[in-house]
């Protein structure tokens, strides 16, 4: 004969759980306290929060650092190209005083231009000479201007005499002007002036040339 089975115990069916007994679970649950933070963990949000903020900061200067260097670069080449420009513009002037300089001769260009002139290029030193090549359409004509002892009454006992006998003479503002035909040759202040070269200057814008340069 086989022994009598024991009967085994009963386990609890989860299946039909009493619905009292979860809400009590979940209420207990809710009502515990939140695990604890680790401190390690605060400490590494605060360093990324400060570095966030740090990183924010620097790129706020970094735009505005940007801005002030683009703008100043746009001022300084502006700057440089008035200032370009203005040279530019006096640059045949500069030429002619530094030129003029280099030979001892304190002279400007002549503030009278006859109409349809204009300078040629800049202003040389040639043999000690101050040169200026004036150009129009269809003439040119050049203004040399170099130191010289002569006075206007030598200049007209020497030089015209001889050189220029049918040689007119114009007188303006102490200057005696020498003209024959085209050209011409005058002495200021230790300086002889001669206009040559020219087949269309006049009697008068040679005059008006000559008192121009004084």
């Amino acid at each position: 004969m086989r022994p009598a089975s024991r009967p085994r115990p009963s386990s609890p069916n989860f299946s039909r759980t009493n619905p009292d007994l979860l809400a009590a679970l979940n209420e207990e649950l809710s009502l515990a306290p939140p695990a604890a933070k680790s401190p390690l963990t605060e400490r590494v949000k605060k360093s990324s929060k400060k570095a966030s903020v740090k990183r924010n900061g620097k790129s706020r200067l970094d735009k505005k650092l940007r801005h002030k260097l683009v703008g100043l670069l746009s001022l300084t080449i502006l700057s440089a190209s008035v200032l370009g420009y203005l040279v530019y513009l006096n640059l045949p002037d500069i030429s002619a005083r530094v030129s003029a300089i280099a030979v001892g001769i304190d002279t400007t260009l002549p503030s009278y231009i006859p109409n349809g002139y204009r300078l040629e290029g800049l202003p040389s030193v040639q043999d000690g000479r101050v040169v200026f090549n004036f150009t129009s359409n269809n003439d040119r004509y050049t203004i040399t201007k170099e130191r010289s002892s002569l006075s206007t009454e030598s200049l007209g006992d020497t030089i015209i005499s001889e050189r220029w006998p049918d040689a007119t003479t114009s007188n303006e503002r102490g200057l005696t002007i020498y003209i024959n035909g085209h050209d011409a040759k005058w002495v200021h202040n230790g300086v002889l002036f001669t206009v040559s070269g020219s087949q269309q200057l006049t009697a008068r814008q040679i005059h008006n040339l000559a008192v121009s340069m004084q």
